[in-house]
């Protein structure tokens, strides 16, 4: 049968104690024997002879005597011996005290390693609860991260898909603007074109040649240097009103001073003369200068 700890701890104290409890009663055994007065045995009568009175008196003293110190022998060692056995009875009072503070020292040392175990242990379960939270909370905040940045790589997505298409949009706006402008342009060039013929057809585009000529030449300061047959071929740009913004030479036989006093009267005309019709109106003009004729 197993024994209990705290019996194992202290069996060898008990077993003293209860030793001693049970030599303490057998000494409480004898000395209760000893107090006990003497068994008399009966008075026999027998004969005998007178004795001197005062010496049966004297020696029933002598016995009497003996009798009392007898009786306060036993009483003293009555005494003595209660006394040991308060004693006895205190010592053993004591050890058992001792002993049920020691089993109180165990126990408690025991319940104090006891909740020493339990905080170790609800510490232990508080860190690893501390640490799956944060670990949870990592992967948490790692997952929001990634749902961010997904959220953000489909919207720039988005927005790079849209201006993308903005910019298709854009492209194909423009380029049908553009060719909406080509095809308003080539009308209205055709128009002009168609216009200019006409008025070709018509002598108008001869007639306003000729006024340009005439202003040109109105306006023109002949060198000494400048021979019978002059001719010069002139490119003059012009821009819209008639003012003259460039004077080029094509085929020439003038020197440079003659080319000079030209260029110079071509500007000095400026503005041209508007054509009669508008659609006779271009910016790079093409004439011959021919101011013998």
């Amino acid at each position: 049968m197993l024994m209990p700890p705290f019996l194992r701890e202290h069996m060898v104290p008990m077993g003293w104690a209860t030793g001693l409890h049970v030599a303490l009663a057998a000494l409480l055994t004898v000395s209760f024997a000893l107090s006990r007065p003497p068994l008399v045995p009966p008075q026999i009568s027998i004969k005998a002879r007178v004795i001197d009175e005062s010496a049966i008196r004297t020696e029933k003293d002598r016995k009497l005597e003996a009798d009392r110190a007898a009786q306060r022998r036993r009483e003293e060692q009555a005494a003595q011996e209660r006394r040991e056995a308060e004693r006895e009875q205190q010592r053993l009072d004591q050890l058992r005290v001792q002993q049920e503070q020691a089993a109180e020292t165990e126990r408690q040392r025991q319940l104090a390693q006891e909740r020493e175990r339990t905080q170790a242990a609800e510490l232990e379960q508080q860190r690893k609860d501390a640490a799956a939270e944060a670990k949870r909370k990592e992967a948490a905040a790692a997952d929001a991260k990634r749902k961010a940045e997904e959220a953000k790589r489909l919207e720039t997505q988005r927005q790079a898909e849209a201006q993308r298409k903005a910019e298709q949009r854009r492209k194909q706006e423009e380029a049908a603007r553009r060719q909406a402008a080509l095809e308003s342009d080539l009308a209205r060039e055709l128009e002009a074109e168609e216009s200019r013929l006409q008025a070709e057809r018509s002598g108008e585009l001869g007639q306003y040649i000729a006024l340009i000529q005439q202003r040109v030449t109105r306006n023109w300061i002949r060198p000494p240097q400048a021979g019978a047959g002059l001719s010069c071929e002139l490119f003059v740009t012009q821009i819209p009103g008639g003012e003259v913004v460039a004077v080029r030479f094509g085929r020439c036989n003038a020197d440079d001073v003659v080319r000079r006093s030209i260029e110079v009267a071509v500007f000095k005309a400026s503005p041209l003369p508007k054509p009669p019709n508008p659609a006779l109106f271009e910016r790079n003009l093409v004439f011959e200068f021919k101011p013998d004729r």
